[in-house]
C-alpha cells in the first residue's frame, strides 16, 4: 500500500518505507566538505540508482532502476551542475537517514528503513530550483518519488514521503518575496506528492535558516531570508518546521560551506528535529518570543525547548571582538542600533528564559535588536570557524547526542539569527 497510513495520536505511523527528499543549494549537497565519511550503511537505508548513470527524470520506470544501500556519495562528485552531477560529498540527507534509524532502534521500534533523495543545485536562488523553474530540481524529485515507490511496491513494502528537507537561501538573501517563495513550494511539493501517491498523510516542510550570506556584508539587517526562513516556521509551525541555524556546526574556511563534520553533525541534527515531530514530541523551535523595554533595558523572552538557556563556553567571547562591530563585543552574539547608528552594550544576562540586554544609553528612534545578524571583514559568512563570520553563544541544554557523537554541542538548539524593531 502507498502513502495511506495516517497520523495516530498525534504521530506519524511509519511506512515500511519512508523517504525524505532533500532540495537545496551548496550545503545541501555537502559541497566542499572534503573526505566523505559516510562510506558504509549501517542499517537498511536505500537510495535510487541507475546503473547507467543517466537517471533519465522521464523514465520512472526504466529497468536500469533499483535501490541500493544509502552511502555517501550518493553519485559521483561533481557539485557544480544539476541533478544527477549535483553531489558535493558527504550530503547532510545520508547521516540524517542514519540518525532517524538510530533513533528509532533506541525506542526499541527496530530499523526504521530511509530512502533519501538529493536533488540541490549548487549556488541556485529559488526561481532555478523551483516548480517551473529553469533546472529539474523539482522535476527530479518528483521522478524519484515515483521511481522509489515503484520499487517498494515490488518488494511489497508500504511505502510514503515523510518530508522535503530544506536547505536553502544563500542565493536569495535579498529576495523580499522569499518567504512567499518558501509556502508556495511546500504547498505545490505536498499536493504533487499527494496526488502520486494518494498520500492523506502532510509533507511537513522542514526548513533550516542559512547564516552565511550575504558574503561579507558589512551591516546589519541585510539577510532577508534568514529572516524569512525563521518567519516561516513561526507563522505555520504545524506545517513548515524551522529546524534552526547552522552557524554553530564547523565551517569550511570560506565560512560559507561545512566540514565534512559539519554536514554530518547537521543531518544529525536535523533528523532529531524531524524524529520528534514525527513523534508528536516537538514543542517549538528555539526563537524570540517577546521584546520589552524599559529605557536602555531590553528584555528578551525566548521558546526555549530544553531549558535552562545557557551561554555555550567553547567559543571564547562570541565575535565582534574589534573592528566596526566592536561596541556589541559583550553581546554575545546580540546587536543593537537605532536611528543615531550603534549602541554599545554593556551586558547581557540570562534570566530563566529571557535575556536582558543592557545598552550603554537608551535609543533615540528605531531601536532594532538583531542575533547574529552582522558579518563583517575580513572574512564575512558565517560560523565561529573564521573571524567575522555570524555566530552567537546562547543556545538551549538539550542533551540530545547524534550517532557518530561530533562535538561542540552542535546538538543543542541554538539562538537563530533575528532582527527585531522594539518600540
Amino acid at each position: 500500500m502507498i502513502g495511506l497510513s495516517g497520523a495516530v495520536s498525534g504521530k506519524v505511523r511509519p511506512w515500511d518505507l519512508t523517504h525524505y527528499i532533500h532540495m537545496g543549494q551548496s550545503l545541501a549537497i555537502g559541497y566542499l566538505g572534503g573526505t566523505v565519511l559516510s562510506t558504509s550503511q549501517p542499517y537498511t537505508n536505500v537510495m535510487l540508482h541507475d546503473s547507467t548513470g543517466i537517471y533519465n527524470i522521464t523514465q520512472p520506470n526504466a529497468g536500469t532502476l533499483s535501490l541500493v544501500p544509502l552511502v555517501a556519495p550518493v553519485r559521483a562528485v561533481s557539485g557544480a551542475a544539476a541533478y544527477p552531477d549535483n553531489i558535493g560529498g558527504e550530503s547532510p540527507e545520508v547521516g540524517f537517514a542514519n540518525q532517524m534509524t538510530a533513533l528509532s532502534v533506541a525506542r526499541g521500534q527496530g530499523q526504521r528503513k530511509i530512502a533519501t533523495t538529493n536533488v540541490g543545485y549548487s549556488g541556485q536562488p529559488y526561481s532555478v530550483i523551483c516548480k517551473g523553474g529553469s533546472s529539474n530540481s523539482y522535476a527530479a524529485a518528483l521522478y524519484e518519488v515515483r521511481a522509489i515507490a515503484r520499487l517498494a511496491a515490488a518488494n511489497g513494502w508500504t511505502f510514503g514521503v515523510g518530508g522535503l528537507l530544506f536547505t536553502h537561501g544563500e542565493s536569495d538573501s535579498t529576495n523580499l518575496a522569499y518567504g512567499t517563495d518558501i509556502a508556495q513550494l511546500h504547498q505545490q511539493f505536498q499536493a504533487d506528492v499527494q496526488a502520486i501517491l494518494f498520500q492523506q498523510v502532510p509533507v511537513p516542510l522542514y526548513c533550516s535558516q542559512q547564516n552565511s550570506f550575504p558574503y561579507q556584508a558589512v551591516g546589519p539587517g541585510v539577510n532577508l531570508s534568514a529572516i524569512m526562513q525563521l518567519a516561516a516556521g513561526n507563522t505555520a509551525p504545524r506545517v513548515t518546521v524551522f529546524t534552526g541555524p547552522k552557524y554553530q556546526h564547523p565551517y569550511n574556511t570560506d565560512s560559507v560551506h561545512l566540514q565534512n563534520t559539519g554536514y554530518l553533525a547537521y543531518g544529525e541534527k536535523l533528523a532529531i528535529t524531524v524524529d520528534r515531530y514525527e513523534q508528536g514530541n516537538w514543542q517549538s523551535a528555539f526563537r524570540p518570543v517577546s521584546f520589552q523595554r524599559s529605557g536602555a533595558v531590553v528584555t528578551i523572552g525566548f521558546a526555549v525547548p530544553y531549558p535552562p538557556m545557557v551561554w555555550d563556553g567553547g567559543h571564547g567571547a562570541g565575535h565582534h571582538q574589534s573592528g566596526t562591530y566592536a561596541a556589541w563585543a559583550l553581546g554575545k552574539g546580540f546587536e543593537a542600533r537605532d536611528d543615531s547608528g550603534i549602541i554599545t552594550i554593556n551586558s547581557v544576562a540570562i534570566a530563566s528564559n529571557t535575556v536582558v540586554l543592557t545598552m550603554a544609553r537608551s535609543p533615540s528612534t528605531n531601536l532594532f535588536i538583531s542575533y547574529a545578524d552582522t558579518a563583517e571583514s575580513p572574512n564575512g559568512g558565517a560560523g565561529f570557524t573564521n573571524a567575522g563570520g555570524r555566530c552567537g553563544l546562547l543556545r538551549d541544554s538539550d542533551s540530545a547526542v547524534g550517532r557518530t557523537a561530533q562535538s561542540g554541542n552542535v546538538y543543542a538548539s541554538w539562538c537563530p539569527q533575528f532582527v527585531q524593531a522594539v518600540a
